[in-house]
């Protein structure tokens, strides 16, 4: 806005197109990010459900959502890692920010797992550090 009035008067009228841009992009993005999202978690009946704002988006089993940690490499080719609680057709949410210290990482998402009564997952596909709860409900098949 500074930058805005210290211009001369006939070159303002070519700002003001874009000053009305910018104020009508940054309304959207308030409007749109500023619903709030939360995310249900019932052991007794066995299910999460998530809402946005006010709407149910999703409801389904606890086996669809999970702790994680997620490794990227840096600049100095070490790799960094999160923890992020994530599932089926819900937002991503990061629960701590990159650390080289990969041994506390997993401490600490083993234990918000095994709180909140969550699946845990290395950041390894295949890894015997995962920590299964919750498995998926199997139909039960006729026999022949």
């Amino acid at each position: 806005m500074a930058v805005y009035m210290n211009v001369d008067l006939l070159t303002r009228h070519s700002f003001t197109s874009f000053f009305l841009f910018s104020m009508g992009v940054s309304l959207w993005l308030i409007c749109s990010g500023g619903f709030r999202r939360r995310l249900v978690i019932d052991h007794d009946k066995g299910e999460y459900r998530f809402y946005v704002h006010t709407h149910l988006r999703h409801r389904g089993p606890l086996n669809q959502i999970f702790i994680r940690i997620i490794a990227q490499k840096s600049g100095r080719r070490s790799l960094m890692y999160r923890i992020v609680l994530d599932g089926y057709k819900i937002d991503s949410h990061t629960l701590c920010g990159f650390s080289e210290k990969y041994k506390l990482l997993e401490c600490q998402g083993r234990t918000i797992a095994s709180n909140l009564k969550l699946n845990y997952f290395d950041y390894v596909d295949t890894s015997k550090r995962h920590c299964v709860i919750h498995r998926p409900i199997r139909a039960n098949r006729g026999t022949i």
